[in-house]
């Protein structure tokens, strides 16, 4: 998955971003700041899990990853994640 942003200065990639970010929709967050929320109040075993540094996310760095991310790469990347592990799966 592509990261948009300028190289200088990422700490939190989009690897780490997307899946809190996903989990936090699915437990039910509505905002940018409410996957922060998420993100911060969740167990350090489910970050460490989703890769996520020692300091989570800030609301604006998940609103920025989250924004500028292209549609059909996010769609993409999932359909080859989809794909390997249900192949998995069969073996």
């Amino acid at each position: 998955m592509p990261d948009p942003r300028a190289a200088r200065g990422i700490r939190h990639g989009v690897l780490s971003v997307l899946p809190i970010s996903a989990c936090a929709v699915l437990a039910g967050a509505r905002s940018y700041a409410a996957i922060a929320e998420y993100a911060h109040d969740t167990g350090r075993e489910v970050l460490n899990q989703l890769h996520v540094a020692a300091v989570t996310p800030h609301e604006s760095t998940i609103r920025r990853v989250l924004q500028q991310l292209d549609p059909d790469a996010v769609d993409a990347a999932l359909r080859a994640w989809t794909l390997c592990h249900r192949r998995r799966g069969h073996e």
